[in-house]
């Protein structure tokens, strides 16, 4: 994060988080965002599940996102 003259925060997403904040637009799950960043890079599943939840855990505390409930 990077600090502006006015004391507003300025984030910068990595290419990885931007195809994360993009495909959020949609609701997408968590696991749609990892199938994602294994498409579109070489990464494990299980390393880009572990990016999903990090970023997004990280949008949650700046409060960047909303959850919506899913049916039953």
């Amino acid at each position: 994060m990077i600090e502006t003259p006015l004391s507003e925060p300025l984030f910068v997403l990595t290419p990885t988080a931007a195809v994360i904040w993009q495909e959020l637009e949609q609701w997408r799950s968590a696991d749609f965002l990892a199938e994602a960043l294994v498409r579109d890079y070489e990464v494990t599943r299980e390393q880009a599940a572990a990016d999903v939840r990090d970023f997004l855990a990280q949008l949650e505390e700046v409060r960047a996102v909303n959850h919506r409930e899913t049916a039953a």
